[in-house]
């Protein structure tokens, strides 16, 4: 099986999606950032060739979003 959508429990308290967390993960195609994510890291999805849609709530703690961290992705 090929890992396709990532989407993270409304009450995660995840605060960074990690360098190369998910790279080279060509199957996926979408991906919700929950919104207590302040930061994602470097090359985080980079060669990710079918990533066509990454989901930000409104609400979204985002502040950072690292070097090449869409490198290689149709985003």
């Amino acid at each position: 099986r090929s890992l396709k959508s990532v989407e993270f429990h409304p009450h995660s308290k995840l605060i960074s999606i990690g360098n190369m967390s998910f790279s080279c993960c060509s199957s996926l195609e979408n991906i919700t950032i929950q919104k207590s994510v302040k930061m994602i890291g470097e090359n985080a999805f980079y060669y990710c060739d079918k990533l066509k849609k990454v989901l930000i709530s409104e609400d979204s703690k985002l502040e950072t979003i690292k070097k090449d961290a869409f490198k290689m992705t149709s985003i």
